[in-house]
């Protein structure tokens, strides 16, 4: 009994770890206040500064102090993390110092009742940015995907000879859209039939070159689409030849 108590009172008697209150940003610690408020700066001075989306990386990892004044200091762009690369542009930086300049000091940290410089790591992704993402349209319309159904509707037919043999349901149909606008077909994941398959596919192929392709920062990219259409199976007994066959799910 009283090694436990001698035990107890050595641990009562040892000195308390320190303890580090991170800095604060607009009176919270959560440091989605912060980002979200930077996201917005860096929206602004990209549109009042005159930067092009496309002078812009996609994605970077910022590193920066927060000093005893709740400055953001000693700004570095780190080009790897965990085995992933990083390659930010000279416009990126300037774009991310600038924004930061800008912002409200932070609260500083706090260890032991005394102000200290405090280290934070952000990696920003800017699909946040106007035009980052911008997906492919078809024929020029500004919803693609609902011009391709609207094109599918108009061509696609039940072929008759497999409405009378009972062959109906879904063909889900892979194809890239290529930076260039063409098509490049994948395969199929489902469909009841091969003969709706290759009508399917062949439709889609006719598409090749009417497609402006899938924008990231500015910079065409392929694009995966996977594309469900269903067969509805008519109460005629026979259902005439022209008559679309389709709905869509997306």
């Amino acid at each position: 009994m009283r090694k436990i108590i001698s035990l107890i009172l050595c641990l009562i008697s040892l000195p308390a770890a320190a303890q580090i209150i991170p800095p604060r940003y607009a009176g919270s610690d959560d440091p989605d206040v912060f980002r979200k408020q930077f996201e917005k700066k860096v929206t602004k001075v990209m549109k009042r500064d005159g930067y092009r989306i496309e002078e812009l990386s996609h994605e970077l990892l910022m590193k920066f102090t927060i000093d005893t004044l709740g400055r953001c200091v000693d700004v570095q762009y780190p080009d790897s993390l965990g085995g992933v690369r990083f390659n930010p542009t000279q416009r990126s930086r300037e774009l991310l110092n600038t924004a930061l300049s800008e912002l409200n000091p932070f609260t500083p940290a706090y260890k032991d009742g005394r102000k200290i410089p405090y280290v934070r790591k952000m990696l920003i992704n800017m699909n946040f940015l106007p035009g980052a993402f911008v997906k492919p349209t078809f024929r020029g319309k500004k919803d693609g995907l609902m011009a391709f159904r609207e094109y599918l509707n108009r061509n696609l037919v039940y072929d008759t000879k497999l409405y009378e043999a009972g062959v109906y349901g879904t063909v889900r149909v892979e194809f890239y859209i290529e930076p260039d606008g063409t098509i490049t077909l994948v395969g199929a994941s489902e469909s009841p039939h091969p003969a709706l398959t290759e009508h399917v596919q062949k439709l889609i192929l006719d598409t090749s070159g009417q497609w402006t392709p899938l924008l990231e920062m500015g910079h065409p990219c392929r694009y995966l689409i996977s594309f469900p259409v269903t067969s509805i199976r008519a109460k005629a007994p026979v259902m005439p030849p022209g008559i679309p066959f389709v709905v869509f799910q997306q």
